[in-house]
């Protein structure tokens, strides 16, 4: 019985199906190749952009510690300056406001600058008082004996009631009263506002050093 099997290859066949076989190997690892060189391509890029990422991070992380670090110590700087300056600040104004003290206390013991300073205050009392009303003036350590002449000759010239008192206790200067109204020249009642205006142009001198202030 002549029985033939179920496929039946001629030698011709057989090559041809091997060469088909490598091809078809040919183009998968070609595909395999080629995915592998995409792959790395792409852990390679992604690889880059972190580093990179990683390396501007640190770099801007960096960057605002010595930022911090600056403003830290430019804080403490200006601030051991401002304490610097308020020292300096204080013990100027103290030392100006003693140096004016005694300038006021010199000029209080001349004639003719205690006649001006007592004119000063005797006009703004005779401005501002009613006519009707009475002056009431006290004078205090270290007046003249022709200033006070001079402010009761003043003060009589306008035809005004008044009454003068002499008070050793009330430091240099005059007070003068009428009704609830007073006028405090005294020299010491002066020096907060002097010492105050010296503390301002002080402090601008501090504050700028190339400032010029005025004779």
């Amino acid at each position: 019985m002549n029985r033939r099997t179920p496929i039946d290859f001629e030698p011709r066949d057989i090559g041809a199906f091997l060469k088909k076989i490598e091809h078809d190997r040919d183009q998968e690892l070609a595909q395999i190749d080629l995915r592998r060189k995409s792959e790395v391509r792409r852990i390679l890029g992604n690889a880059y952009k972190e580093s990179h990422r990683i390396h501007k991070q640190a770099a801007q992380q960096l960057r605002a510690r010595r930022r911090l670090e600056r403003d830290r110590y430019l804080a403490g700087v200006r601030a051991d300056l401002r304490r610097r300056r308020w020292k300096v600040l204080t013990r100027v104004q103290q030392r100006a406001a003693d140096v004016v003290w005694r300038r006021l206390l010199r000029a209080w013991l001349d004639p003719d600058r205690q006649w001006t300073w007592c004119r000063m205050w005797l006009d703004a009392a005779l401005q501002l008082a009613e006519p009707e009303q009475p002056l009431e003036i006290c004078l205090g350590r270290g007046i003249r004996r022709e200033v006070q002449t001079q402010i009761e000759t003043t003060v009589s010239a306008y035809g005004r009631r008044w009454r003068l008192a002499l008070d050793r206790e009330l430091g240099p200067g005059l007070v003068i009263r009428w009704q609830d109204s007073m006028l405090d020249g005294r020299l010491r009642s002066q020096c907060p506002d002097v010492a105050e205006t010296l503390l301002q142009r002080i402090a601008r001198v501090l504050h700028n050093p190339n400032h010029d202030e005025p004779a």
